[in-house]
């Protein structure tokens, strides 16, 4: 048996949510967990000194103190 089927149908409501879930949605939670994933890392680096990583106290600019976890042959070369 050879069944045809036409190669357009008109977009119906079932198509249009598809269509809308796939284009919106699906965007929307890829951002989420992009950002999750980025904060969790930030506070891995930070909370093990990873890469000299240290939270400082001065809250603008850029501190030239030596992170107390840093190791000595990097505490040597500054």
């Amino acid at each position: 048996l050879l069944i045809k089927h036409a190669w357009y149908r008109h977009p119906t409501l079932l198509w249009f949510l598809k269509s809308s879930t796939i284009n919106f949605i699906l965007p929307f939670f890829n951002g989420v967990m992009l950002g999750l994933g980025e904060i969790v890392a930030n506070e891995l680096v930070f909370s093990y000194g990873w890469f000299g990583a240290w939270r400082h106290s001065t809250p603008l600019g850029l501190s030239t103190k030596v992170s107390p976890t840093a190791t000595a042959e990097y505490k040597k070369t500054m």
